[in-house]
């Protein structure tokens, strides 16, 4: 099936090959065809991984490694989903850079397969835009995202006022809204250095505490069986202690035992890592838990005055 390096001519808008049957498909038997820098190392010698990928938190080739198919070095394409096998002698010690490396050389040659097909394939054009068109593009997307975040970091402070701090009605708005954007951004800046992990990182502590609410706000749904609860939100007096510990016993105990971060592993994930990060399902369902037993009694009382 496979030609020596750089022959075999089948490729995009060639006869496609007659697969064989087996769990992994390589490039090339994709494409009918080996390419030079599979057998010749000294081709992908000079490739400079760090000019390929350049900024810190791009850096998606930590995440490529040296892997074997039908028992030879190989590195997955993912642009293809097929193995790209590596035939020369690879040096003891630097099996994942010159993977790689290959793989650089692959994609910086435009024969990756799935990128073939993409160009014979797509449904429409897919032109470059122009200078003047990509710099106004760029534009409109930061000015998009400029008044998103205007919103959340509004609703946000809005959100932290609600909660009874004593601020003149003039300035507590406005006060409130530049102080947590300024934070905002002093904590975006802050993570930039490593860009994605901080960013995944934020999602996750924000399921964190998404759980446990959710679990509160179900179980209060549950017990109050249709009751109104509009008027609390307008009624400084009222208080549900115990629904605020519930939300606690859920958030901390979750994470506790369940966090699965990189600068905190739970307990419990510890003895059992298979069970990968499940923080927000054992949140909501300890924090339902605890506040079906913890507010029961409360929210009975409050629907009989009703």
């Amino acid at each position: 099936m496979v030609d020596e390096p750089g022959s075999g001519a089948a490729g995009p808008g060639g006869t496609a090959p007659q697969l064989s049957v087996k769990i992994g498909i390589d490039t090339e038997e994709l494409t009918g065809q080996t390419f030079p820098y599979q057998f010749d190392r000294s081709l992908v010698d000079d490739v400079d991984l760090i000019a390929a990928t350049p900024g810190e938190d791009l850096n998606w080739l930590e995440d490529v490694y040296l892997m074997y198919e039908d028992g030879v070095p190989a590195v997955f394409d993912r642009y293809t989903n097929a193995f790209l096998k590596i035939h020369f002698e690879i040096p003891e010690g630097r099996e994942d850079e010159y993977a790689r490396k290959v793989l650089i050389a692959h994609l910086r040659a435009g024969n990756s397969y799935g990128i073939w097909l993409k160009h014979q394939h797509s449904k429409f054009p897919q032109p470059e835009l122009g200078s003047w068109l990509a710099k106004l593009t760029l534009l409109a997307i930061a000015i998009g995202a400029i008044a998103a975040n205007a919103i959340n970091v509004y609703s946000g402070a809005m959100a932290f006022v609600t909660i009874g701090i004593k601020l003149p009605h003039h300035i507590a708005r406005a006060l409130v809204t530049v102080f947590f954007g300024v934070a905002g951004f002093l904590i975006a800046w802050w993570a930039l250095a490593d860009a994605a992990a901080s960013y995944e990182a934020f999602l996750l502590l924000i399921a964190y505490w998404i759980g446990p609410w959710l679990g509160v706000v179900f179980a209060d749904q549950y017990l109050r069986q249709g009751q109104h609860v509009a008027g609390f939100l307008y009624d400084r007096s009222y208080s549900n202690w115990p629904g605020l510990l519930s939300f606690l016993i859920g958030l901390v105990v979750s994470v506790l035992f369940f966090c699965n971060q990189e600068k905190f592993v739970g307990f419990v994930v510890r003895a059992v890592p298979q069970l990968g990060d499940i923080t927000f399902f054992v949140g909501f369902l300890l924090a339902g838990a605890s506040y079906l037993v913890l507010c029961r009694s409360q929210i009975e009382s409050e629907r009989a005055l009703v």
